[in-house]
């Protein structure tokens, strides 16, 4: 008998990425967001429309509709799908959505606030197992999570949500947002996730809203603060090395080009009224998937977006300082109107990380991630 080896998805997907002559098309994974609506009020979020937001519902595909782009998806090879809002679970098709996605043969990651499940739908996440769920949470106690979220009794939800997968054995993880009204009880969150046996992440990266309004940021810590934070986590510091050192992660330096990032080859993003996006921050480039198609918005569309040339000087494209950094034209367009633009908050991060986490600058390493349309 062969010997028969088993790898981590991540090693398989790069393994994948490297191999000559492959498609571009299953390596990506589209972000759906099936609704902009919310049952909280979380003051962080760049996006929550009131859960009875009546315009915003009448907009929204239908269950038809959805079920014509997972048909379209899965046409084009597609395998990973991340399924988010707003509030998923306020669809009122979501089961049925969800089910179908199954049927089809792609894998699910949910991404939900939990004070929406029911048995039901964990009965149904147990026979039909996503691929992972991830619940974000805001706090460790009802005073701290219920400030942020804006609704009573919404903690104790959370947790009973939580709680009801995790007796269903699905594969569950827990987030948050790291922000001024829950940094001192970061700690105490993962606990909560350790005591569970869960995975726990955190992400300090909170910007405006979609709408243009800055209220967000209020709630930003200081580039001080983030650092002073990820010091304290072993496991941060040592990804951040590993991010700025393996440069296979590295993503395609095309310095003359608006996008030399992942945005329409490694994620898409598809909102909840049918317009096809390169990725969820670049939402002033639109493809209407109602008149149009997913295979012309893949091959016409997208190559046309990453052709998209820079139009004035800036220094962003050979700063060493990119990959700590992490900006983009979808960040620097929403903060500052100016997709070329480097992003203050972005830039003085990146260089207080080196200077206090000890990260090297690296030289900008030129990688041939295919972009060929097939």
């Amino acid at each position: 008998m062969a010997d028969v080896s088993t790898i981590s998805v991540a090693e398989w997907y790069r393994r994948v990425e490297q191999r000559p002559g492959r498609s571009d098309f299953f390596l990506r994974s589209p972000v759906l967001s099936l609704t902009e609506r919310c049952n909280l009020r979380c003051v962080h979020c760049y996006i929550n429309r009131p859960a009875g937001d009546k315009e915003s519902r009448q907009r929204e595909l239908g269950l038809g509709e959805w079920c014509a782009i997972l048909d379209q998806l899965s046409y084009e090879g597609i395998l990973w799908l991340l399924m988010t809002g707003g509030e998923p679970l306020l669809h009122p098709d979501f089961a049925a959505i969800y089910l179908y996605a199954k049927q089809r043969g792609f894998h699910v990651t949910i991404y939900t606030n939990g004070t929406l499940l029911t048995t039901e739908l964990a009965a149904l996440l147990e026979e039909y197992p996503p691929w992972q769920v991830e619940i974000s949470l805001y706090g460790a106690n009802a005073e701290t999570y219920e400030s942020i979220t804006g609704v009573r009794g919404s903690f104790a939800r959370c947790l009973e949500g939580i709680d009801l997968l995790c007796r269903r054995g699905i594969a569950l993880g827990l987030k948050t947002m790291a922000m001024t009204l829950n940094v001192h009880e970061i700690e105490s969150i993962q606990q909560i996730a350790e005591e569970r046996g869960l995975r726990f992440r955190y992400d300090p990266m909170i910007f405006s809203r979609q709408d243009g309004s800055h209220q967000p940021l209020c709630c930003r810590m200081s580039v001080e603060e983030i650092v002073a934070l990820e010091r304290q986590d072993p496991k941060r510091l040592e990804q951040w090395q590993e991010l700025c050192s393996d440069h296979w992660l590295r993503l395609p330096q095309n310095q003359d080009k608006l996008f030399p990032c992942g945005a329409g080859l490694k994620t898409f993003h598809i909102d909840a009224y049918g317009g096809f996006y390169p990725c969820v921050l670049v939402d002033w480039l639109r493809y209407d998937l109602r008149s149009g198609s997913l295979e012309e918005a893949l091959r016409s569309f997208v190559p046309a977006v990453r052709a998209l040339p820079i139009t004035h000087d800036h220094t962003c494209g050979e700063c060493s300082l990119r990959i700590p950094c992490q900006n983009c034209p979808g960040w620097a367009h929403r903060e500052t109107g100016d997709a070329e633009a480097p992003e203050p908050f972005r830039c003085q991060l990146a260089h207080y990380r080196r200077e206090h986490l000890g990260l090297e600058a690296q030289p900008v390493v030129q990688h041939q991630l295919s972009s060929e349309i097939v």
